[in-house]
């Protein structure tokens, strides 16, 4: 998993090849099925919390389809913390015993849905493949229907 800031992203369509291999018995026929994984994707991410930089900051990560939601979350408080510290922001540090306070949250329009933390965002199927995620406190649940319409910034 990296963090990203250029929208540059490439994705090669899965195929699947058939390998037959034959033994001395011809009897013995063996079919191998090689199925490549999954593509990686680029997640946009947004913060749906007080993290003391401009309202509707996101982040762009690389993440692989193995990548869950727990992990998502994680990056992006470590990373937007170490944005506060480097940009000389007063906003609140979040130490790594809170991260389970937060969780991966996909809105779209009015209905907003919380993954659980082993839930891998690229199996996101219609419509919430056209979600934006939110990372929010697990308290306050009506924090990302309120940022999902507000202005964005990239950090």
């Amino acid at each position: 998993m990296h963090s990203l800031s250029s929208d540059d992203s490439t994705s090669s369509p899965a195929r699947s090849t058939t390998d037959k291999t034959t033994t001395e018995d011809e009897d013995d026929l063996v079919t191998t099925t090689v199925v490549p994984a999954p593509s990686s994707g680029i997640l946009q991410v947004y913060a749906a919390y007080e993290t003391g930089l401009a309202s509707g900051t996101s982040l762009k990560l690389h993440v692989t389809p193995w990548t869950t939601a727990r992990e998502v979350v994680d990056l992006v408080e470590k990373q937007l913390n170490m944005a506060v510290v480097r940009k000389g922001k007063d906003g609140p540090i979040y130490p790594n015993d809170k991260l389970r306070n937060f969780c991966l949250v996909a809105v779209v329009g009015a209905r907003e849905r919380c993954l659980r933390d082993d839930f891998k965002p690229l199996q996101l199927q219609n419509p919430w493949k056209k979600s934006r995620l939110y990372v929010r406190q697990k308290h306050d649940v009506l924090a990302a229907l309120e940022h999902s319409a507000r202005h964005t910034a990239y950090i």
